[in-house]
């Protein structure tokens, strides 16, 4: 790893994030997608992981399944990228 390109990266990220939240301000990034009713897969490692189960503790959370329709434990083949 080289120190001076770290140190770049982190003080490059204000710039990225305000340029993020402009972008997401102007655009719905997930409109394209139209409405979605069935289950959603949430992937990642590392932190990415530990960021997903957040994310999903919060969606169940938020919207409770019925105790009678148990959660699935993977999604479709028709859901799945790369088929």
């Amino acid at each position: 790893m080289d120190p001076g390109l770290f140190l770049a990266d982190l003080e490059e990220k204000p710039q990225r994030l305000a340029g993020l939240a402009s972008a997401l301000r102007r655009a719905d990034p997930w409109a394209g997608l139209g409405p979605r009713t069935g289950p959603v897969l949430l992937l990642g490692m590392g932190s990415s992981h530990f960021a997903g189960q957040v994310a999903a503790a919060r969606l169940r959370h938020a919207y409770p399944r019925s105790r009678s329709r148990p959660a699935p434990t993977c999604c479709p083949p028709s859901d799945r990228v790369g088929r």
